[in-house]
């Protein structure tokens, strides 16, 4: 996803500020350290994308200010291990991501955890939030998405919602992960606020109880930013409206109110041309027989 200004409230106001991350996400967190302290400097990196922090291919870690400054964690990633600052190879699920992180020896409370999987985010969210409470948490979000108040776009949580004719491998397009307005709606239930925004890349949680000013109103966080192309109809119909599952309703209906609301994103005539949302493609058919 392109880079974008980053910005922090802090004291009452919004500043940016200075790191060295893909999108500044490091500088956030260490200033918003400033205001809440730290405990135990324990970080924990899950899609980490390199094989150490000095990989040129790296596409910027959130951990590296932090280990450079004395930290220490535990680095998760895919296809990368290296035992010198304990990085581990896993792939890690909305299933496996709690035993995983106690078994590797993540503290109940590690002051700082970064997600950024490009694809089911939210759901390993959710289920890191029911165990563990990180005082910071940053997570990737789909800016594509975009869509106010009016649905709760999301990338399904692979683990058991089947994928239909979308295969989900990644095909670098705008399906993967889940809108802002999912990631605030989990993040809320959670006792969590959003403090910061690195726009098309992070957001960025405190745990309530610790955040001393207002949050971040979700009305600031949910402008459709085009980063990525289109996907194809069949990834739109996998996706699902989190804000219908979570309220009871059925796999299928939380589809269809997905693929509803693409077609009036698509087709809304006061928004600028969208890269995403298909053009004249309906996805709402393919989710007739689920």
């Amino acid at each position: 996803m392109k880079l974008a200004l980053l910005v922090v409230l802090l004291a009452g106001c919004v500043r940016e500020a200075q790191s060295s991350s893909q999108g500044q996400q490091d500088g956030i967190v260490r200033s918003i350290f400033e205001v809440i302290s730290t405990t135990n400097r324990y970080f924990v990196e899950l899609g980490f994308d390199a094989a150490s922090y000095e990989d040129p291919g790296a596409t910027g870690s959130n951990t590296h200010a932090l280990w450079l400054d004395g930290w220490r964690g535990l680095l998760i990633d895919g296809d990368h291990e290296n035992e010198t600052i304990n990085l581990h190879r896993a792939f890690v699920t909305s299933s496996n991501v709690v035993a995983l992180l106690r078994k590797l020896g993540t503290p109940l409370e590690p002051d700082y955890i970064s997600i950024d999987v490009d694809s089911t985010d939210l759901y390993i969210l959710e289920r890191v939030l029911t165990t563990l409470r990180p005082r910071v948490v940053t997570i990737e979000y789909n800016s594509n998405f975009g869509d106010g108040d009016s649905s709760a776009l999301a990338f399904p949580d692979t683990d058991w919602m089947p994928l239909g004719a979308s295969k989900g491998a990644f095909a670098a397009t705008c399906f993967y992960g889940s809108s802002a307005s999912a990631i605030y709606a989990v993040a809320t239930a959670a006792g969590y606020v959003v403090v910061g925004v690195v726009y098309g890349l992070d957001l960025v949680l405190v745990r309530a109880s610790l955040w001393p000013h207002p949050g971040i109103p979700l009305a600031n966080l949910t402008k459709r930013l085009d980063t990525w192309p289109a996907m194809s109809v069949e990834d739109a119909a996998a996706l699902i409206d989190h804000s219908v599952y979570a309220a009871g309703g059925s796999l299928c209906a939380a589809r269809r109110a997905a693929a509803i609301a693409l077609r009036r994103l698509a087709r809304a005539p006061n928004l600028e041309p969208c890269t995403c949302f298909l053009g004249d493609a309906d996805c709402v058919q393919f989710t007739k027989g689920c």
